[in-house]
């Protein structure tokens, strides 16, 4: 047995809050708290910045000590997926507030947040819009497609 890599204080509370982020949320979808719902993601700032601070010291460790890479990426996958969990936690409290009020909502993700930095807003308009000249575009690819059929029979 080798001694940890470092002491395990920030992946147990990932866990602890991504727990307790799905039991809350399991229990705002069954009483149909769209309230709760709400609040919870809200907890996921917190685990995403654990997640952050954690493999920046992991990283540190394995600079200095390449023999520790492989234990080191197992903890960077623990930290990932307890990540992961929180977000998932989200997406039940998403079809939580849907099923309580009949909205279907997009609570804030760690994405958006980044393309935010970036500079980057896309609007529901937009998308709608993207889409709108996806359907144009088929419909003329379509079009185009029946009029070269036309123009095999005339041969």
């Amino acid at each position: 047995s080798q001694p940890p890599i470092k002491p395990l204080i920030d992946i147990p509370r990932m866990a602890e809050i991504a727990v307790n982020m799905l039991h809350q949320a399991l229990g705002a979808f069954a009483e149909g708290d769209a309230d709760l719902a709400y609040r919870i993601p809200e907890q996921d700032a917190e685990v995403d910045a654990l997640y952050n601070q954690v493999n920046r010291e992991l990283l540190t460790y394995m600079i200095g000590n390449p023999a520790i890479i492989n234990r080191a990426n197992y903890l960077m996958w623990v930290a990932h997926n307890l990540e992961r969990m929180a977000d998932r936690v989200s997406n039940i409290c998403e079809r939580a507030i849907y099923v309580a009020t009949g909205k279907l909502i997009e609570l804030d993700t760690p994405d958006d947040e980044w393309m935010r930095d970036l500079g980057v807003s896309i609007t529901g308009e937009e998308i709608e819009s993207v889409q709108g000249s996806k359907s144009a575009s088929e419909k003329n690819l379509q079009e185009d497609e029946f009029a070269d059929d036309d123009d095999e029979e005339d041969l």
